[in-house]
């Protein structure tokens, strides 16, 4: 009953399964730019941890924090590295994946070899925050960053490819939609995902211009799957995930939450970047904003990509909790989600 009153205010984010071991650290008292000593290795260089304090953020916002953080150390010349063991993410899991604790490496190789990065003299931590405004499509120098120095582990470009393999045919022509829907329907701040309806409208207008073949759908909600693949049929493609409906008075990421299998968090976040690299081979992009779509604009050699920019959720977390809901079901009175399509080359 609790929990249901504190869903009508707030909605139910999620929490990390791990604290993280940040007492030897906190002892230093952390300050964003100040240089702490940990011991006497390599006092001619500087070290640049790469950290966040906790936040249920998704996948890709947690790789663009690390590629605004990375371009800052290259810049100032730092050897950067990234601490998600002892600042965890949602992702991180209590045993041991790919023989580490630090969740960045369950899927990506770190930017130094060095093992106890809290031996050296010179270490310097990153501020919780992005130096950089965001900015959609992403800025061409982090496209380039990424592309030189994020290496993702040969076992998951390995099952992309299989996947891709299997569900991606060589005459196809495929239009490929990222929609948020779940969690961001309820988000202060974030743009507004359209209602399935909406977004199906939209894409069977680009699908009929691009002259399009199948369609590749990337989202978690069962919603806007469901709509999708009873309209497309045949021409509709997808990967087996873990998705879920959102629960109107409760949980809007069950998906996340619900441990059916083991490791289901680790595999939550290989699911996510493995779709990522696929939406990203797609012919055509029809994305809303989020972190996911961003990613496949940062890799997509694509020239037909449309992005629908929609309103801003309120900033107030009451408000914010239901606004989407009055905005598609009670129009007349809230007035309609406002949107606007562009198109990138």
């Amino acid at each position: 009953m609790l929990s249901f009153f504190k869903n009508i205010y707030r909605p139910k984010l999620i929490n990390s399964k791990i604290i993280g071991n940040q007492l030897f650290i906190n002892k230093k008292k952390i300050e964003y730019n100040k240089i702490l000593s940990f011991g006497n290795k390599n006092k001619n260089k500087f070290f640049y941890i790469i950290k966040k304090n906790y936040s249920p953020t998704g996948f890709f916002s947690n790789l663009f924090f690390v590629l605004d953080h990375l371009q800052y150390a290259l810049n100032k010349k730092f050897i950067p590295f990234v601490d998600m063991e002892n600042f965890p993410t949602v992702y991180n899991e209590k045993n041991l994946i790919n023989k580490t604790h630090n969740s960045w490496e369950y899927y990506f190789y770190n930017f130094t070899k060095i093992k106890d990065i809290y031996n050296n003299y010179n270490v310097i931590f990153s501020d919780n925050s992005r130096i950089q405004k965001d900015s959609f499509p992403p800025h061409k120098n982090l496209i380039d960053i990424y592309r030189k120095y994020i290496k993702i582990l040969p076992r998951h470009i390995s099952q992309y490819k299989k996947n891709k393999s299997l569900i991606f045919k060589k005459n196809d022509k495929i239009l490929g939609i990222s929609i948020s829907g779940g969690l961001q329907k309820i988000v202060r701040g974030h743009s507004f995902p359209l209602d399935p309806d909406k977004m199906l409208e939209i894409s069977k207008k680009i699908f009929q211009k691009e002259k399009c073949t199948k369609v590749f759908l990337v989202t978690r909600d069962l919603d806007y799957y469901d709509k999708f693949a009873s309209y497309y049929d045949d021409k509709f493609i997808h990967t087996s995930l873990e998705r879920s409906k959102s629960s109107f008075w409760g949980t809007h990421n069950f998906h996340f939450e619900e441990y059916s299998r083991k490791d289901h968090r680790y595999k939550f976040g290989r699911e996510t970047l493995i779709e990522g690299l696929l939406l990203s081979d797609t012919a055509v992009l029809l994305c809303d904003r989020s972190n996911i779509s961003q990613f496949a604009f940062l890799k997509s050699n694509s020239k037909n990509k449309y992005l629908i920019l929609s309103e801003f959720n309120s900033n107030n977390v009451f408000l914010a909790r239901w606004l989407w809901y009055l905005k598609v079901y009670c129009p007349i009175i809230f007035s309609k989600i406002n949107y606007k399509i562009i198109k990138y080359k």
